[in-house]
């Protein structure tokens, strides 16, 4: 869970409420601790100067709870199906960016390790798990410079003995 800047890690399941606390706290020592109820959520603990850096103060009333994780592997899917170009940490970059970034919103989402595993596991399933199924796909196949003009001038797909081989030229 994100909320202005922080991560917080599940540790308890209550009857009322369940239970966070800084994700760092191993770390740094952080006490700071989150309660999420039905209500609305409660804060105990301050947290640590290093917890991090480009922290902002909570600021007005008490947060939505919201839950995008399906939003969240979708939008991976579509991200890195767009664009095969973007590096696995730009993808996680964008998807940050899209979805914890409203102070407002504390949001119960997918975290770094899932969509990294998404993205690969999507991107496998889409082109193969072979290189040459993403560099037949635009825009890794075309000619730069040249509108239209595409790298490959032949494609032949067979298989031999349930091994599939591939001739590009």
């Amino acid at each position: 869970m994100t909320y202005q800047g922080y991560s917080y890690a599940w540790y308890y399941d209550g009857a009322s409420s369940t239970n966070y606390r800084c994700s760092v706290y191993r770390r740094t020592g952080c006490k700071a601790k989150r309660f999420v109820t039905v209500t609305g959520t409660e804060v105990s603990g301050e947290h640590e100067p290093d917890c991090a850096s480009d922290v902002r103060r909570p600021i007005g009333s008490s947060p939505t709870v919201v839950d995008w994780k399906d939003r969240m592997l979708l939008a991976t899917d579509e991200i890195g199906l767009a664009d095969v170009t973007l590096t696995p940490k730009e993808v996680w970059r964008q998807i940050r960016d899209k979805f914890y970034n409203d102070d407002g919103l504390l949001v119960q989402g997918a975290s770094k390790k899932q969509i990294l595993g998404r993205l690969y596991r999507t991107r496998t399933a889409h082109f193969g798990r072979e290189v040459f199924g993403r560099i037949e796909s635009e825009p890794l196949c075309s000619v730069r410079n040249r509108p239209g003009l595409k790298f490959f001038h032949f494609r032949f797909t067979y298989y031999e003995d349930e091994v599939q081989h591939r001739v590009i030229g």
